[in-house]
């Protein structure tokens, strides 16, 4: 593989990675009750794995070296501030609303899922995601940083979607 990650790679890999994180979690927040998966929330996630997400990390990680090169001053740091502090407060926005989107909710339905979980999810994905993020931007290749995104995002998605849930049933 050369230096350049594969396009359909990081789509299919996003959606595999989401739809089985949130079978995982439901799993998880059913404590092992003999319930059936709800499909909708599955599909809802690969989907979103899929269109949203992959593609829009992988050209992410394609500009953000090209913006900030590794040669630049403080370029590790930089990139990380970029990540944390723009990418990650917009792409969790747009996670909550067209999952809830996608899982037939209404528009008024999809903001007090967000007005419900954001900031607490925002402030959650800082403290596990810094650490990882400073290493998958500075010394993980590119074409194997969605890779490895997805592989932190399965364990970050059960989470969401375990939290997610947990507002469902209050």
């Amino acid at each position: 593989m050369s230096g350049k990650s594969n396009l359909y790679f990081d789509l299919f890999d996003s959606a595999v990675t989401a739809g089985l994180a949130n079978i995982v979690s439901q799993k998880i927040v059913k404590r092992g009750k003999s319930e059936l998966v709800e499909y909708r929330s599955v599909i809802a996630f690969s989907t979103f794995g899929f269109c949203v997400s992959g593609p829009l990390i992988h050209y992410f990680y394609e500009r953000l070296d090209k913006i900030i090169p590794r040669k630049a001053p403080y370029a590790k740091y930089k990139r990380l501030l970029v990540d944390r502090g723009l990418f990650s407060p917009l792409f969790l926005l747009v996670f909550f609303y067209t999952v809830a989107i996608l899982e037939g909710k209404s528009h008024k339905e999809a903001v007090m899922k967000i007005r419900q979980m954001y900031w607490t999810a925002l402030k959650m994905s800082w403290r596990v995601w810094i650490v990882f993020q400073y290493v998958n931007l500075n010394y993980v290749p590119i074409q194997y940083r969605v890779l490895c995104g997805n592989m932190m995002s399965f364990l970050w998605s059960i989470y969401l979607a375990s939290k997610r849930a947990q507002i469902k049933e209050d």
